[in-house]
Order: structure tokens, then C-alpha cells, then sequence
């Protein structure tokens, strides 16, 4: 890199990271309830508890209910910040901005090496404003992190794929970022056998002997079977079971069966719950892993039994997935309540001279700002078109590399479609997305601009 692409690289973070401490500052001057959701308490019990009494427990009050519906990563990042900076939630927060412009630097490297410097520089600018990225950067929650280990996962797979001769070096920071993302958020714990399989498949187009091969796999799974099973094996001593997270079974009751039910017998939701309450056994006095068995068995069966209407609930939130703006990142930065105010949602229920009034005539920044994002994410999915349509016709690298990012893409919009989908749940594989798009809209600057020199 030239010393003028290093400071043009350097302005692009340092924006980032501007534009995310103003976040930080802007929600923890509303208050200090505005830096947390709900989930957060879910997170900084067990991060208090670690603190308190030295292992993971729901909170520090219960030191002898184990935490088992959430992974050590992120915790385990609050309980250090804590040990260093004391019990203060806005420390944890900055900590957390630099980490998230790490994000941005990531992504930058990855496009740039696909693309080139200006392909890089706009796929950075695009993850340095991203209104989700921003807002999840600046709250007690977990995407932040996950965000930038799946990035430096994806740097670290790409580099792997096209530098090969530093591909054990690369095939150490895709294993230990592959490992640390999983014990953030168990999302990404499928992913090592999809990987794997991958290099299996192509490894005489990528590996150059079979030394290679084996070195770059026990590189990829020695940090995933220390972290990740280390992790099960304490599950295993403390509730009874390697099942890596509780909240499996959770989920696949309340966030899948449920909704399916509901569709399938047209009922609501209290009805739904009712129902699901009366078939499920009597869950006081069951350890956490013997409950969250008995919520798996009974939300996998009656999936098998409505297996349409579980299609549609899932197709449902993967439509969410896709095109969900952030609306209740921005409208949350501006202080309002997002499934109140929200323009997106008065739009499908209320008449257009009700949503004139209250919109066009009474509150109209807040409806250009949620216009700006729906054609931010709009600008994003026409370029990455861009993108992919020029790789097609004219490829400029391994079609490995964009099967790849593709198949990241599908895995988390598969695994995150649910009734409780929302554009949160696109945070961690945005970057990705925006590698195309950025190289989308250089490519559309080149061909504006040399109609542009036609036409004068």
C-alpha cells in the first residue's frame, strides 16, 4: 500500500470510529437504560457472577445456577473490562467501538485483496455508516464482537484460499477466529464442518501437497476443540450434557413451533403457548440440560408435524433478514420507540391520509432518515447485483472465493430465519454483502464516468 491509501484507510476508521462513539455518547446521554436491550442482562449476570464467585453462573446472586443458555465469549469480554475499568458499562462500550472499527479495517483487507485499494476503501465506507452496525456497536449486546471474528474468519479463509505461501499463517487466524466467533454466539458453530468440507473438496486447487492439507486442518480445528469443546466438556461436568448452549431448545420451541403452530391451527399466541404448556412435561425440579432436552423434543416434533407452516415462518423472517433498513437502530439513536414510531410498520397499518398526517405533516425527519436507510440498504443490493453480474461475465478471481462468501451469506440467513428475525440478525454477515457492494459501486463510477467523458 502507498502512504496515500494508508491515509485514505485511515480516515475511512477513524470516521468509523467517530461516527460510533457519537453513538455511544448520544444513547448514554438519553440514559443509561438506552445502552442495554434486554438480552444484555443475559450477558453481564454471568459476566458479575465471574467476577464474584469464579465461574459462570446465571447472576451473581445465584452463584449455583450454572450459565447454560449463553456461550463464554462475550461475558467473559464484560467480567475483563469489568476487572480493569470496574463495574461501568460505558468502558465495556468503547472497548467495544475500537473492536467494531477493527470490523472495518477487516473488511477493507478482505475486499481489497479480491478487488483492489478502491473496491476496499468502499466496501469500508459502506460497514463505516451502516446505521446497524453503528447502533450494535453501542449497546451491551454481542453483535459487535461476533461481527468482527466471522469478518477476520472470512479475511482469514480468503487469504488462505489465494496467498499459498503464508497459508498457515492465514489458516491460524481463520481456527482462532472461527473458534473465538463461536464462543461469542454459537451461530457459527456449523460452520467449521462446512469449511472443512470445502477445503476437502478443492484441495487440489488450493493446497500444494498433502503437508499442507493436514498442517492447515489441525490449524482450523486444535483452537475450535479447545475453546468450543472445552466449553461442551464444561457443560458435560456442570448440567449433564455436551449440548453446547441451552438456548437450543429454547428456540426451537418458543422461536420455531410456536409460530408454526400458530399458522397451522390459527390460533394465537397465548393459545399457542397454552398448548405447547399443557404436552410439555413438568420442567420444576429438571436440571437446565433435562429441560432444554424436553423443549427440543417437543419443538422438533411438532415441526415435523406442520412442516409447511414452519417453512413459512421461516420464509417470513428470512424476508425480514434480507430487507429489514435497521429502522429501530436509527429511530432508537433519535430516542423514540421503535415499535411505536416506527413509519415502516404505520405504513402497513394505517390509512395513507392517518400516515400523511402524522409522518409527511408531523414528524417528517424521522421519516427521511428511515427513507435514507431503506435506500442505503436499496444502493447496497443494486451493487452488489452490479457486482456479481460482472463476475459472471467477465471473472476477475477463483470462483471458490465468491461460492465462499455466498455460502456464508445463506448459512446465517438459514440459521437466523425465525419469527423473531429482524435486520439485528443480518449485523454479523452484513461486511460480507458490502464486499460486493462496494466493488459494485466502483464499478458503476467507472462506467457513469466514462459515459459521462462520451456524452462531453
Amino acid at each position: 500500500m502507498t502512504r496515500r491509501q494508508w491515509f485514505a484507510f485511515g480516515i475511512v476508521v477513524f470516521v468509523a470510529l467517530l461516527l460510533r462513539g457519537l453513538a455511544l455518547y448520544d444513547l448514554a446521554a438519553q440514559g443509561p437504560d438506552k445502552l442495554i436491550e434486554e438480552d444484555s442482562i443475559t450477558y453481564e449476570g454471568p459476566a458479575k457472577a465471574l467476577l464474584a464467585h469464579g465461574r459462570f453462573a446465571q447472576d451473581p446472586n445465584h452463584p449455583d445456577i450454572p450459565m447454560f443458555k449463553r456461550t463464554p465469549g462475550y461475558p467473559a469480554f464484560i467480567a475483563a473490562a469489568y476487572a480493569v475499568f470496574g463495574e461501568n458499562r460505558v468502558a465495556v462500550l468503547v472497548l467495544q467501538i475500537v473492536i467494531a472499527s477493527g470490523t472495518v479495517a477487516a473488511t477493507y483487507f478482505l475486499s481489497r485483496r479480491i478487488w483492489g485499494h478502491s473496491a476496499g476503501m468502499a466496501t469500508a465506507a459502506f460497514v463505516a455508516i451502516d446505521s446497524n452496525q453503528i447502533y450494535y456497536s453501542a449497546v451491551l449486546l454481542s453483535e459487535a464482537l461476533f461481527t468482527f471474528f466471522v469478518t477476520l474468519m472470512c479475511l482469514g479463509t480468503v487469504y488462505c484460499i489465494l496467498e499459498r505461501e503464508r497459508q498457515i499463517r492465514w489458516a491460524t487466524i481463520l481456527g482462532l477466529a472461527l473458534a473465538l466467533a463461536t464462543l461469542v454466539r454459537p451461530l457459527s458453530y456449523y460452520l467449521l464442518f462446512f469449511i472443512l468440507i470445502g477445503f476437502l473438496l478443492i484441495r487440489k486447487t488450493i493446497f500444494a501437497d498433502w503437508r499442507k492439507l493436514v498442517a492447515s486442518f489441525l490449524l482450523i480445528i486444535i483452537p475450535f476443540a479447545v475453546m468450543v469443546g472445552g466449553w461442551q466438556l464444561r457443560n458435560k461436568e456442570v448440567v449433564g450434557s455436551y449440548t453446547y448452549t441451552g438456548m437450543a431448545g429454547y428456540q426451537m420451541l418458543f422461536y420455531k413451533a410456536v409460530p408454526a403452530l400458530m399458522l397451522a391451527e390459527d390460533i394465537s399466541e397465548q393459545e399457542a403457548h397454552n398448548k405447547i404448556n399443557a404436552r410439555l412435561p413438568i420442567l420444576s425440579g429438571l436440571s437446565p440440560a433435562a429441560e432444554m432436552e424436553a423443549r427440543m423434543k417437543l419443538g422438533i416434533s411438532i415441526i415435523f408435524a406442520h412442516p409447511i407452516d414452519y417453512m413459512r415462518v421461516a420464509a417470513s423472517g428470512a424476508v425480514r433478514f434480507i430487507a429489514g433498513p435497521g429502522e429501530s437502530a436509527i429511530l432508537r439513536m433519535m430516542g423514540l420507540d421503535y415499535r411505536e414510531a416506527g413509519p415502516l410498520n404505520d405504513i402497513r397499518n394505517q390509512s395513507l391520509a392517518v400516515f400523511a398526517e402524522k409522518w409527511i405533516t408531523g414528524n417528517w425527519p424521522v421519516l427521511v432518515v428511515v427513507t435514507g436507510a431503506l435506500l442505503f440498504l436499496l444502493l447496497q443490493y443494486v451493487s452488489a447485483g452490479i457486482a456479481v453480474a460482472h463476475e459472471i461475465s467477465k471473472p476477475t478471481v477463483s470462483p471458490v472465493i465468491h461460492l465462499f462468501l455466498g455460502c456464508i451469506f445463506v448459512y446465517f440467513l438459514v440459521l437466523s430465519s425465525g419469527i423473531e428475525t429482524y435486520s439485528r440478525f443480518r449485523v454479523p454477515v452484513a461486511p460480507v454483502l458490502m464486499v460486493y457492494a462496494g466493488h459494485g459501486v466502483i464499478l458503476a463510477g467507472i462506467w457513469f464516468g466514462r459515459r459521462w467523458r462520451k456524452v462531453w
